[in-house]
């Protein structure tokens, strides 16, 4: 009943906890008599998950029964004292120079090169780069700069939706356009400086 209110991508990263973790653990216990250890249960299905997976799990958890309290569909809200574990994050690795000019050189001229360029010098998630169009790049500007105000999404099995908001209100900005990729923006032909 809630779903609408999520993003395809919120729906389908928490379907495989519903499906997988939360039904296996608690399916057949009805939801009047669902206690803290149940959920538990749930949590230790995720014990090899990391901090971040389980955090949103437990955020899960909280929406589910917080929903289910407030529909008087329960007597209190099982979750509250239930807390994420979890393994820490491993530290992200940054491609070396030597890997970068390795990657663009095999993708020279291909239409992966602004895509990586895009990603790589503007620091866009791929959502944000597939949902540019030429009326987002100032390259005329006295400081040239792109213009981040949408995305684009893939729902579950389905084609890319677009435009659609960006994640977050924080998502919405400006960004300098590096040397790098300004001069890779320029030699693209006029014929293909098209909107989508």
């Amino acid at each position: 009943n809630r779903k609408a209110a999520l993003s395809p991508s919120e729906q389908s990263y928490f379907r495989p906890m519903i499906n997988n973790l939360i039904c296996p653990a608690i399916g057949n216990v009805r939801l009047l008599d669902v206690r803290a250890e149940h959920l538990q249960r749930v949590m230790a299905q995720a014990a090899g998950k990391s901090k971040s997976y389980q955090g949103k799990l437990v955020r899960l958890l909280h929406r589910l029964f917080a929903d289910a309290f407030s529909s008087k569909l329960t007597m209190d809200d099982p979750s509250i004292s239930i807390k994420p574990g979890g393994v820490p994050a491993q530290q992200k690795q940054s491609l070396t120079k030597e890997q970068v000019a390795t990657l663009f050189a095999a993708i020279e001229g291909t239409r992966a090169e602004i895509f990586c360029a895009l990603c790589y010098y503007a620091g866009l998630r791929s959502e944000e780069a597939c949902g540019l169009t030429w009326d987002d790049v100032h390259l005329e500007a006295d400081t040239p700069y792109l213009d981040i105000s949408h995305t684009t999404t893939w729902p579950e099995r389905g084609d890319g939706k677009w435009p659609c908001p960006t994640k977050t209100p924080s998502g919405v900005r400006k960004i300098p356009i590096h040397p790098e990729l300004l001069r890779r923006l320029k030699a693209v032909p006029k014929s293909k400086k098209k909107n989508p």
